[in-house]
């Protein structure tokens, strides 16, 4: 998926193109470039294409352009710059991506059919992808530079619900995350994690989650057992009794469903927990944060997700 949008900049449906003046705004969004003389700009839902007419037509036609193409793309913000762009060119990590100031950050792509590439986070929500012929990239290095520095954009205020879009059925459950977020098998148990590849490599190494971490896991074998007050005692990945301070258990009921809700946390990670409970099945849906994070970003993303949830 990544890969794909990395170098959107070879593939992409045809777009109209049109004259544009030096400077330009991509509306509706609040971004703004100064374009190099002889450019254009085709906006193309969250993409805009950059470069002369010619090469943006071939771009647009889904061919390979002949100078150096630039394409602009919305994307949804990461933690941090840096892992924010290496979640778009995960096939080459073991580069460190190059500073340019306190928001701007790249990483170069190798050359791939006699072209090279660049990925740079310009902005909040803005991902750049340039790309010119091993040739021109010389050149082109000094003119890109020129039209980063010019870029003046506002991030984009989505609500939580807006960024889910990727759909997850599993054994009667359904529900809805962000497209950047992956699932992974829990080993032992009935269930999956959910989180996003930079969290997961960060939480590996630090032994601390920071964005949202999810947790789903069936009890049916145990259904006959459960009750809601078995919520806090459940033993999940991230979501264990030993490891936090639970508030009250209150009964609610999840598009439906009976359900049982907990808050935990310790000094520094959040959550909430949600027991889901039908004659003959349970499913425990835990969300999980750094502390900080929990409270300013991710308990909201959590109930837009758990908002989701239905049960077939």
């Amino acid at each position: 998926m990544r890969f794909v949008l990395t170098f959107v900049t070879l593939f992409v449906f045809a777009v109209p193109v049109t004259a544009q003046t030096e400077t330009y705004t991509w509306s509706p969004y609040d971004f703004t470039l100064t374009l190099p003389v002889g450019w254009t700009a085709a906006p193309d839902d969250e993409r805009l294409l950059l470069g002369t007419p010619d090469d943006v037509g071939l771009v647009a036609d889904g061919e390979l352009s002949d100078g150096p193409v630039v394409v602009v793309q919305i994307i949804e913000q990461q933690r941090s710059p840096e892992y924010t762009v290496l979640d778009y060119v995960p096939f080459i990590r073991d580069i460190d991506p190059v500073q340019v100031n306190a928001q701007i950050m790249y990483v170069d792509i190798p050359p791939i059919a006699d072209r090279q590439s660049r990925v740079i986070y310009v902005a909040p929500n803005y991902l750049l992808t340039a790309s010119a012929s091993t040739a021109q990239w010389g050149e082109f290095v000094a003119l890109l530079d020129a039209l980063v520095a010019s870029i003046e954009a506002a991030p984009i205020e989505r609500t939580p619900a807006e960024t889910l879009t990727q759909d997850f059925r599993w054994r009667g459950l359904s529900l809805t995350l962000p497209d950047n977020f992956l699932w992974y098998a829990i080993p032992g148990k009935q269930g999956y994690h959910a989180t996003t590849e930079e969290n997961r490599q960060q939480t590996a190494t630090a032994f601390r989650v920071q964005s949202l971490w999810i947790d789903v896991i069936r009890f049916d074998h145990l259904r006959a057992m459960l009750s809601p007050e078995s919520l806090p005692f459940l033993n999940g990945h991230w979501y264990r009794p030993d490891r936090m301070t639970f508030g009250k258990v209150t009964l609610s009921d999840v598009n439906g469903t009976p359900a049982a809700i907990v808050d935990f946390a310790n000094e520094d990670e959040a959550g909430r927990a949600v027991l889901l409970l039908t004659e003959d099945d349970a499913y425990l849906i835990a969300g999980l944060a750094s502390a900080e994070q929990w409270s300013a970003s991710e308990a909201a993303l959590f109930e837009a997700i758990l908002a989701t949830v239905r049960l077939e």
